[in-house]
């Protein structure tokens, strides 16, 4: 399975940034948002605004990237159910009308909730 923490914080140890730290940089930006990451980074780990700016605008990209790559692999999966259940529709054959149908309505909703939820779109950090 894919860990976007893990994967973000090997990303960012390549770039030459302390393991445990982005991992901890990573985990607030996730549940609290940008803002919090970046007070964490100048409060506790001394860092100055600009080189904590630097480091949360870093993960942003990463997970930006793997949002948009997410959204299109369920957008794939919602598109091939609804050919499905199109052809169960024309073909008559309801066993494959109804069971692609409800599993379209479970990936249509999960990917309701993940548009909502996450960010597609940079926002200016000053």
């Amino acid at each position: 399975m894919f860990d976007r923490v893990l994967d973000t914080t090997h990303e960012l140890g390549k770039k030459g940034y302390d393991k445990k730290l982005a991992e901890r940089v990573v985990l607030l930006y996730r549940d609290s948002g940008i803002e919090s990451a970046i007070t964490y980074l100048t409060t506790e780990s001394k860092f100055s605004k600009e080189k904590a700016i630097a480091l949360v605008t870093e993960i942003d990209k990463i997970y930006i990237r793997d949002n948009r790559q997410i959204l299109i692999f369920y957008a794939a999966i919602v598109f091939v159910l609804i050919f499905l259940v199109y052809l169960g529709a024309i073909s008559s054959f309801y066993f494959l009308l109804v069971l692609s149908g409800l599993y379209l309505v479970r990936r249509s909703i999960i990917l309701f909730q993940f548009t909502r939820k996450n960010r597609f779109k940079r926002h200016l950090l000053k």
